[in-house]
């Protein structure tokens, strides 16, 4: 009827389908922006509470932030899309409260907790790390740091909000090692590591973490923003420059293994890609201070195994001729060349007993004179430990090429299992004779991949 009474009046019905259709797309438009706008406007409401005078409503900028906390903590799965919210809308503002003027004086402590709490949780996102950089996190952080370190007093308050602003410097300034792929390269979100390895402050920050050792928390973050920093070839230069190996070797001591693999994976950046870090540690005495990293104590942790191992590797092999022999000369009399064959034939992971045999294999290689290659035969001191554990690494070998068999078996079975039910869809599964040649196939070996 509507159609007929329409079409009277001389409107087409397809002008009339053209219009129903445009009025159908702008209700839906209409409806999404308002979608948008309901669900934006706690975080817009959040905001508007952070820009009041501090001065005048301090408790009203505690109420955004905590709104915004709550935002974050109600989408923990990220369903809601909160935390992108916050970084797009909020998170300039939050950076302002930090890097206020006498921040100290004018918030609260608690405020500044909240505050640095908020931007440790945006930068869990690249997006979060490079817009926090761009609004001047990584100076805000450190004049915090330096305010707090001169008045600072020895109550759980003051040490709660160092630790606070240490683990916010030390997520701000993550960098993703996955995307470090050549020395040169800066992955997305890595600014605020480039500003905090730029500053002038970071030979005071190496210091700074040398001697404070009050709270366990604050120098598992200061070393963990060295150990982010580490990873960019400009942070090498720069913290080599700064005395980064002698302020990572009185940490290689502490109690803490988070504090000590931090330490090892400076220390492991430096001696790779820098001659003059390498020297300077040698200098120090370089198989004295890695030996203990080798004892049982330390051989399941995976990490301090693997930065010692590589740190190895690498000073045997980038070391200058005479830097080298001496090392190995150390090593020999610390009788480290029994205790990594000795690993070769342990239950650690297959990775780290594989790292072991690289270090003994460049070992064997290492200081050789005109060019003549080494046999075990030259090296005694590594034929000998190597033949004595020569049972227990065979075991061990074996045990891992039994292990290798059958995930390449699991993964096999998989791939025919897929195959069948590709199979059964196409020839429609069900019919009859489809279960008496899906019993055959596998009792043949699948579709050709038998044992091996």
């Amino acid at each position: 009827i509507f159609f007929r009474a329409m079409s009277d009046t001389g409107i087409s019905g397809q002008t009339i389908i053209l219009g129903l259709g445009g009025l159908f797309a702008a209700a839906y438009v209409l409806s999404e922006l308002n979608y948008r706008r309901q669900s934006t406007l706690p975080c817009r409401e959040a905001v508007r509470k952070l820009r009041k005078d501090p001065k005048k409503d301090g408790a009203t900028i505690e109420q955004g932030l905590t709104s915004l906390a709550r935002l974050m903590d109600d989408d923990r799965n990220g369903d809601l899309g909160a935390k992108a919210l916050i970084i797009d809308n909020a998170l300039g503002c939050i950076v302002e409260i930090i890097a206020a003027k006498n921040c100290l004086d004018t918030y609260s402590k608690g405020v500044i907790s909240m505050a640095l709490k908020l931007v440790h949780k945006c930068s869990d996102e690249a997006a979060g790390r490079t817009k926090a950089a761009y609004a001047g996190i990584v100076p805000a952080l450190l004049r915090l740091l330096a305010d707090m370190s001169h008045i600072r007093k020895d109550t759980p308050a003051d040490n709660k909000l160092m630790e606070d602003i240490a683990s916010a410097l030390a997520a701000v300034a993550t960098v993703d090692s996955k995307k470090v792929i050549l020395e040169g390269d800066i992955p997305e979100g890595s600014e605020a590591a480039i500003r905090l390895l730029r500053s002038n402050n970071l030979k005071k920050i190496l210091d700074m973490v040398s001697y404070d050792a009050r709270s366990t928390t604050y120098m598992q973050c200061l070393t963990k923003c060295f150990a982010n920093i580490s990873q960019l070839e400009e942070g090498v230069t720069r913290m080599r420059d700064a005395g980064a190996i002698a302020a990572m070797l009185p940490l290689l001591q502490k109690p803490v293994l988070d504090v000590k693999e931090n330490a090892l994976f400076v220390i492991r950046n430096l001696v790779k890609r820098d001659a003059k870090a390498r020297t300077e540690f040698f200098d120090a005495d370089a198989a004295q201070v890695l030996a203990p990293f080798l004892a049982p104590q330390h051989q399941k942790h995976v990490k301090i195994m693997e930065h010692t191992l590589h740190i190895f590797g690498d000073l045997l092999f980038r070391g200058k001729p005479a830097e080298t022999q001496k090392f190995e000369d150390n090593m020999k009399e610390l009788n480290m060349f029994e205790i990594l064959a000795a690993c070769m034939g342990k239950d650690l992971p297959r990775a780290t007993r594989d790292l072991t045999e690289e270090v003994i294999r460049i070992a064997l290689d290492a200081n050789k004179k005109d060019g003549k290659e080494h046999e075990l035969d030259d090296k005694p001191w590594i034929k000998d430990p190597l033949k004595e554990h020569a049972i227990a690494i065979s075991k061990r070998k074996k045990a891992d090429q039994e292990e290798q068999r059958r995930r390449v078996q699991e993964a096999q079975k998989q791939e025919q299992m897929m195959q069948m039910m590709a199979m059964q869809q196409m020839m429609g599964g069900g019919e009859p004779g489809m279960e008496e040649m899906m019993s055959m196939m596998g009792g043949m070996g699948g579709m050709g991949y038998g044992d091996m």
